[in-house]
């Protein structure tokens, strides 16, 4: 990613955030006909050093967010193919 990746560990507010992009008309923005794509992410139980857990510094309480910083690398282990 070439910009900061923010995500949550709860279903629902990510879920949430994907709806954000409903009716943008901004040209730099998503068009309201761009598919919105909900990423599953399994980290490394030894830890993550390419973000930050925004809990206790965030503005909203009980959102669960993890922020990803620009440039993190992904890797897909199992891909699912499309149908």
């Amino acid at each position: 990613m070439g910009q900061p990746l923010s995500s949550s560990f709860k279903k629902g507010r990510a879920v949430e955030f994907a709806d954000f992009q409903n009716d943008r008309y901004d040209p730099y923005e998503p068009s309201r006909d761009m598919p919105k794509v909900l990423f599953s992410i399994a980290l490394d139980p030894g830890g993550c050093l390419q973000g930050n857990y925004l809990e206790k510094v965030g503005q909203v309480k009980g959102e669960k967010e993890f922020l990803f910083s620009a440039y993190s690398a992904f890797q897909v282990p199992n891909p699912n193919p499309l149908p």
